[in-house]
Parts: structure tokens; sequence; C-alpha cells
């Protein structure tokens, strides 16, 4: 994997992480609490200069039920999925 790869995957998670924060209507000051780090830590995640630790995406599935495939990803299951992946598990 190539950097120009990394920073464009690190910057579409940050636009995710900010679009979940303004639709939850959260200040930054407050979403870094959700995710259990400084301001600063979360100011850089944001701007796309760090990237989001496994430990703050667990925090951010269990205060706000966002999951993990959706940030670092983009992906959303839908229930109906889920049931069709186990359904033709063999």
């Amino acid at each position: 994997m190539n950097k120009r790869n990394t920073l464009g995957e690190r910057m579409q998670s940050a636009c995710r992480l900010r679009q979940i924060r303004e639709n939850a209507d959260l200040t930054q000051e407050q979403f870094s609490e959700i995710l259990g780090i400084s301001v600063s830590a979360y100011k850089k995640v944001e701007s796309g200069e760090n990237q989001v630790s496994i430990a703050s995406l667990s925090n951010l599935y269990k205060k706000m039920n966002v999951s993990t495939d959706y940030i670092l990803f983009g992906k959303k299951k839908d229930v109906e999925e889920t049931w069709q992946t186990i359904l033709n598990c063999t």
C-alpha cells in the first residue's frame, strides 16, 4: 500500500467521523470525550493528520453504536444483508 492510498483512506475516515459528529450535533470536545482522547488528538484525526485508534473505534461503537466498517471503509450493512450472509454461510 502506498502513502497516497493510506492518506486518502485516512481522509475518508476523517470525513465520516466529522459527519457523524456533526449529525449528532456534538462539538469536537464532546466527540473527543466519547472517543476517549484529547481534543487536540481528535482535531488531528479529523484533519487527517492522525488515524483513529482501535480503542477509540471501540468506544464509538459502544457509546454511539457506530460501525467500525463504516468509519474505515464507508460500508453500512443493513439487517437484511447480514441475515443473508448468515443464511448463506456453510
